[in-house]
């Protein structure tokens, strides 16, 4: 009856461990994993529950071996632990409240059995709930817009006082003897301890979105000031072109007064339109972003074409009809197509053809935000450029598609398309109205 508790009470530690890992183990890794708690729960049984940090160090040294990541293991042990000995004072009260004292638990195995499968069978219901349910929604959530690692390192250091708190505490109980009203300590203890845990999460998940938010838009600023630089660089430039426009006419009377006409058509084509082009070009394309009402956006969006611009990119935008608002948060937008455009550049640069082509199309109930580019290599399947393990040199990365696809997954009316045909990439999103 001893072994068959201590092969229930593994349970109690192991569904917990594998509901917050951030990761999926092999079968051998979880069988591995089953049966260190299995004789590290034996020791403790058989010494006293200061065995407890043993089974903690353990797992948590055996889990960090099979990964790199260290920090979202260390807590996801510690987090298990939390819930489990909050199950396990909730068991607690209820047999205190039964008129069985907890320290039968500890000698009779009849009731340790039982305390056992209805502390598993809470602990199986709440596991399902928050791997099916309440974590995917908080990694929808908030995965796209923070790293868990920074979120974590905030945490951590409450984490880790909380759990020292608790094991002391649990050790001097042991001590004393479990009493009734140590009982009813314990179990306030640690749900302050819950609380406080939970409260520094959210206070440093607020923050850290706060921070993120602040520093896309100081960088949606700065772009936005690139942008009105750039226009004010092109209108100084213009009014020099219009300056010297009387003399350039004055630079072909010569030729006129000559008749030398040959010579007056080689100077035009060679000298004079090649000089006009270099003007009106670039400023009709760049012009086309004044239907862009939206200031994160067009700061945005210029800074990235007008790169491609000087890197030596052919870039074509259209965007013909004025676009005051969208149905997406900015600077999640914003976000989106500085992905699609950094990894355009990179792509076009590698090919032959060295082009981009950017255009936002205005529909009576939708919008359309077309971003191509030329590539060289073969077509890649696109499933693979969306694999965050992916990375290539040729058409596209596959990091930035898939930080493009989290952000995306947050807008469920939001179509995106993409195609890949004769080395042309494009990205297509189409947005409705509202």
């Amino acid at each position: 009856m001893f072994i068959f508790s201590i092969f229930l009470s593994s349970f109690l530690y192991f569904f917990p461990i594998i509901t917050f890992l951030p990761y999926r183990l092999s079968i051998k890794q979880y069988l591995t994993l089953y049966f260190l708690l299995f004789f590290s729960l034996i020791l403790i049984a058989t010494t006293s529950n200061a065995a407890v940090i043993f089974l903690l160090v353990v797992v948590s040294i055996y889990l960090c071996k099979i990964t790199n990541k260290n920090l979202p293991t260390v807590c996801s042990v510690i987090v298990a632990y939390f819930l489990l000995v909050l199950i396990d004072q909730l068991i607690s009260i209820v047999l205190t409240g039964l008129d069985y004292g907890v320290a039968s638990t500890h000698t009779d195995y009849s009731l340790m059995t039982v305390s056992c499968l209805a502390g598993l069978t809470v602990e199986l219901v709440i596991c399902f709930l928050l791997s099916h349910f309440l974590l995917p929604f908080l990694k929808k959530k908030f995965q796209s817009v923070l790293e868990l690692n920074e979120v974590l390192k905030l945490v951590f250091p409450t984490l880790f006082i909380c759990l020292l708190i608790v094991l002391l505490n649990f050790i001097a109980g042991e001590k004393l003897g479990y009493t009734d009203p140590i009982v009813y300590f314990n179990f306030f203890l640690v749900i302050c301890c819950t609380l406080w845990t939970l409260f520094s999460a959210f206070h440093s998940v607020k923050t850290l979105i706060a921070v993120e938010k602040q520093k896309e838009k100081e960088k949606l600023y700065e772009t936005l000031q690139q942008y009105t630089e750039k226009i004010e660089d092109m209108n100084l430039e213009l009014r020099t072109f219009k300056h010297d426009y009387a003399n350039i006419m004055l630079s072909m009377t010569e030729y006129f007064e000559m008749k030398q006409f040959d010579k007056l058509e080689v100077y035009f084509y060679d000298k004079v339109l090649p000089f006009g082009k270099q003007y009106t070009n670039e400023t009709y394309r760049l012009g086309t972003l004044s239907n862009l009402k939206i200031p994160e956006l067009k700061g945005m969006i210029s800074a990235k074409l007008i790169y491609a611009h000087e890197m030596g990119l052919f870039v074509s935008i259209e965007i013909l009809d004025p676009l005051e608002q969208i149905s997406m948060e900015t600077l999640d937008l914003a976000r989106l197509l500085g992905i699609y455009l950094d990894n355009a550049v990179e792509a076009a640069l590698q090919s032959e053809s060295r082009q981009i082509w950017f255009a936002i199309v205005t529909f009576p109930n939708t919008i359309v935000i077309s971003v191509k580019n030329t590539y060289s290599g073969d077509e890649i399947p696109y499933s693979q450029l969306k694999d965050p393990a992916f990375s290539t040199k040729g058409a596209l990365r596959g990091l930035g598609l898939y930080n493009a696809e989290k952000i995306l997954s947050q807008y469920p009316h939001v179509l995106h398309q993409t195609a890949m045909k004769d080395h042309i990439f494009e990205q297509r999103l189409t947005i409705p109205f509202s």
